[in-house]
């Protein structure tokens, strides 16, 4: 009896221990998958934090170039000589790119508004001129590197490729001339600078609205071009099978001629 009961007690000691090195492995394993899974996390979040401080730096990039943009603009118009001498490279640009367009143009009325340019730019130039002398402000008859390139950029073009750059350029152009004048008349330290400015928006409203006509009707001719091709093709195949039908009819109007009789012996 006493030897079953010994029995019994090493059967229950062997099972304890054997369920105990279970519950610690079972432990053990939950502890690993626990700590994998918290790696897993931790790296997720280091990642999606990496992403959001790239997107952050992109668009703080992006802003601070507006901004430097919309900064020099604003020097530029406050301070009489800067404006003065802004501009007045700017009328010289237009100038000499309507000149390439009297060249280089395939249209007839990109080149007339060449023309247009030149004679409005010129102008304004003459009348920025005095004021320069007025205020013993030195203006460059040679373009600066900026400007030099928006010719250059149309000087290696011609035709339809010359039309599309030229109308777009002078988009972009025209529209930074405008806001260049309107901050001009608004916040320039000098009274004559200001009223040139605001005196000459309209000039400058005019060309831009002209070049927008311009492009769009580049625009609507181009994307007509498809279907007068189409149409062409269409017309040119009606051509040809009304040539095979008449063709048809001649050869059945003509008489079949008959074999010679044999002769006789």
């Amino acid at each position: 009896m006493k030897y079953d009961i010994a029995k019994l007690t090493a059967a229950i000691a062997a099972a304890s221990l054997l369920i105990g090195t279970s519950a610690a492995r079972a432990a053990d394993n939950d502890k690993s998958t626990g700590q994998q899974s918290s790696d897993q996390q931790s790296q997720q979040s280091g990642a999606a934090t990496d992403q959001n401080q790239s997107q952050s730096g992109a668009q703080s990039q992006t802003g601070a170039q507006i901004g430097d943009a919309s900064g020099a603009i604003s020097q530029a118009a406050s301070d009489p000589q800067s404006f003065v001498k802004e501009a007045y490279q700017e009328n010289l640009a237009e100038i000499q790119l309507g000149q390439l367009a009297q060249q280089k143009a395939e249209k007839q009325d990109v080149k007339e508004f060449g023309q247009h340019l030149i004679t409005g730019h010129q102008a304004l130039n003459d009348k920025l001129k005095q004021l320069a002398d007025q205020k013993n402000i030195q203006v460059s008859a040679q373009l600066d590197a900026r400007h030099q390139r928006m010719v250059d950029e149309c000087a290696s073009l011609s035709g339809a490729d010359f039309d599309k750059k030229f109308l777009s350029q002078q988009i972009r152009a025209h529209r930074k001339a405008i806001g260049l004048f309107q901050q001009a008349a608004s916040k320039n330290s000098d009274a004559e600078v200001k009223d040139f400015a605001q005196n000459n928006l309209p000039a400058l409203r005019q060309h831009l609205q002209m070049a927008q006509q311009h492009s769009a009707a580049s625009e609507a001719a181009g994307a007509q071009q498809p279907g007068t091709q189409q149409q062409d093709s269409q017309q040119q195949q009606q051509g040809q099978q009304q040539g095979q039908q008449g063709q048809q009819q001649q050869d059945q109007s003509q008489p079949q001629q008959q074999p010679p009789a044999p002769k006789q012996p």
